[in-house]
């Protein structure tokens, strides 16, 4: 039974750049993984594979994919990093792939949401192509392929050239960050005070004629960031007994407990 360190090779999932990708099982968890091996006789590859494994071995996101470890054995170096099934978005566009543009596909926020994350990090992916953008079978981004090399002008520039090949219609300015160009993208998303419009429109308050009921509804509001919960909770305290959460697994323990 062939083995790259400690994960069991259950069958080869593809070659580039003198580089082989495996699919594995860490028989210790029973998670499947890919790992990505060079040979060591090439430094440079066995660097690149080190610069990789740095750049996006610090960063935790849901549309990076992860890195779980690197080490080296006799002949190879190697990655092991999440398992992602699916196909390259250079696959989806040689088959015709374009994303929508109003309302914005949640791919391509995806990909943009990724990206700042990681230069708030302070790590410049260095190779964003079509080829380091996976799509799972539901639709999602994963980048990969993160080289740590260049900046973040030079990120900017690459996602400007690979959202023109992906997007209906070309973009036509530049901007200062992932965040900036996200947010031009989709301005009725951009703010607070736009989240608070749609949510008023949304969920109405009991009319003042309207008899209050002894006891509030409750609503669960979820969000990231602290500031939008706090303006949530003083927009709807008077009408609703609310609750508010940064996480999604601590939401999802509060529904278990209660109904809103």
């Amino acid at each position: 039974m062939a083995r790259v360190g400690k994960y069991v090779i259950t069958g080869e999932l593809g070659r580039g750049d003198g580089s082989i990708v495996y699919g594995a099982l860490d028989p210790v968890i029973g998670r499947q993984v890919a790992v990505k091996t060079v040979p060591r006789s090439d430094p440079a590859q066995v660097a690149r594979l080190q610069r990789q494994a740095q750049a996006a071995g610090v960063l935790h996101h849901t549309h990076i994919a992860a890195i779980y470890e690197y080490g080296e054995q006799e002949a190879e170096a190697w990655i092991a990093m999440e398992m992602v099934q699916g196909r390259t978005l250079r696959e989806h566009l040689a088959g015709g792939y374009r994303a929508a543009v109003d309302p914005l596909a949640p791919l391509v926020v995806e990909v943009l949401e990724a990206l700042d994350h990681a230069h708030a990090t302070r790590v410049y992916h260095g190779d964003l192509r079509a080829e380091n953008v996976l799509v799972t079978a539901g639709g999602h981004a994963k980048l990969i392929g993160f080289r740590g090399e260049g900046d973040e002008r030079a990120d900017l520039r690459a996602v400007v050239s690979l959202l023109n090949e992906t997007l209906a219609q070309p973009l036509a300015a530049e901007h200062a960050s992932a965040r900036t160009m996200l947010n031009a993208l989709r301005p009725h998303k951009s703010g607070i005070k736009e989240k608070l419009g749609a949510l008023r429109r949304a969920v109405q308050a009991p009319a003042a004629s309207t008899p209050r009921p002894a006891v509030k509804p409750s609503v669960l509001f979820v969000d990231e960031e602290e500031r939008v919960l706090n303006a949530l909770s003083a927009l709807f305290q008077d009408a609703y007994d609310v609750e508010a959460v940064a996480s999604s697994v601590t939401a999802l323990k509060r529904m278990r407990q209660r109904r809103f």
